[in-house]
């Protein structure tokens, strides 16, 4: 699963773009570590363009208990719960890292070896409250195998318009595989465990 991630805008100069962007619609996001509850940046369609907006991550858990904070890509489209928030209004949260767990609880960050940015695809529904946004996990690649049994879907950079726009095209996503990642163990961090389901 994804339980948190970071929107590191003190180094990634494009997320405090972003930040900057909804600071000037009155809108601030949650910026450094990211957890399931918090209101963050994402990217997501308005008619034909792309746009930046803030959602709250997770959605109201059942019978109030704990919040969907992930879906499943290989069942979102057979999930009444996620399938037509899917098919209407996907997006994507840019992050510089993401980060998962192992057995042992020890946390652990994956990165672009880059250093680039991962654009973890999801998508958002209405709500009373406000809009809210889940993350779509896949089978882990080689590199967070070793820690985790999942991971999140990650758009590249190219796709990002084909996954918000393109129905067809982001049925294709749901099964692609990832990219190669770049893990650092996280030392003296491994207690704080995300609070949030996967459906």
């Amino acid at each position: 699963m994804c339980g948190r991630y970071s929107f590191n805008t003190t180094h990634a100069q494009r997320l405090r773009h972003l930040t900057e962007l909804l600071a000037q619609r009155g809108v601030k996001v949650q910026t450094g570590e990211v957890a399931p509850g918090d209101q963050m940046a994402v990217v997501t369609g308005k008619n034909t363009h792309m746009v930046v907006t803030a959602v709250r991550w997770g959605f109201p858990g059942y019978s109030g208990g704990r919040p969907l904070i992930n879906a499943r890509a290989e069942s979102v489209l057979s999930k009444p719960t996620f399938r037509d928030a899917f098919l209407n209004q996907r997006c994507v949260f840019p992050s510089d890292a993401f980060y998962e767990w192992d057995a042992s609880h020890t946390r652990f960050s994956f990165a672009q070896p880059d250093g680039g940015l991962i654009f973890l695809a999801g998508f958002i529904r209405q709500y009373p409250d406000g809009p809210r946004g889940i993350i779509l996990t896949t089978a882990p690649n080689s590199d967070v195998r070793a820690v985790h049994d999942r991971m999140p879907l990650m758009v590249p950079e190219a796709r990002l318009r084909d996954w918000i726009m393109d129905e067809a095209c982001a049925q294709k996503l749901l099964q692609a595989r990832m990219g190669a990642l770049t893990a650092t163990r996280q030392i003296g961090l491994g207690q704080d465990m995300p609070l949030g389901l996967e459906e």
